[in-house]
């Protein structure tokens, strides 16, 4: 599976540390066998909320045992064909985890009053993929089209570089 689409809306409290995620994502079955499952990354402070045929765990990347995840599964109501698209939905809340420890010293991300930054590094918002860097960056990183809204305090600025 990958991403052709997202739509995200986030509702970002930098006094509290915390944030609340919607992403719509439109995916496409890229693989040549039907797919029922969809794996999906989160930072590991950050929990999605429960919904029907969707479960989390945490989990190391496994080409980086110290670096851990919440891996989130969300099971299709039917198999997808291969080429074929559907959108899924998924709400999560909580703060963000730098992963320095894990030796990705640039990523520092956190939600704070001075500087926030939320980005598929840190997994910020839910990265479609397994939880391995090797496949889910492989050589290229994925494209895909996108749409963002967030709402911040009146006096905080959003900035957007994609």
């Amino acid at each position: 599976m990958r991403p052709e689409r997202y739509q995200l809306e986030l509702f970002v409290e930098p006094a509290a540390g915390q944030m609340r995620g919607e992403a719509r994502v439109l995916l496409v079955n890229d693989s040549v066998t039907a797919e029922r499952e969809v794996s999906l990354l989160l930072n590991r402070s950050l929990e999605a909320e429960t919904a029907p045929g969707l479960t989390q765990e945490y989990c190391a990347m496994q080409d980086l045992p110290s670096q851990e995840v919440a891996h989130v599964r969300l099971e299709l109501d039917r198999a997808l064909p291969p080429g074929g698209r559907t959108w899924i939905e998924v709400r999560y809340t909580g703060g963000l985890s730098d992963y320095t420890a894990s030796g990705m010293s640039y990523i520092r991300d956190t939600i704070d009053d001075e500087f926030t930054i939320l980005r598929p590094d840190a997994f910020a918002y839910p990265v479609v993929g397994p939880p391995s860097h090797g496949e889910l960056w492989g050589a290229d990183l994925p494209m895909f089209g996108y749409s963002a809204r967030a709402l911040v305090p009146r006096d905080h600025v959003v900035a957007n570089g994609g």
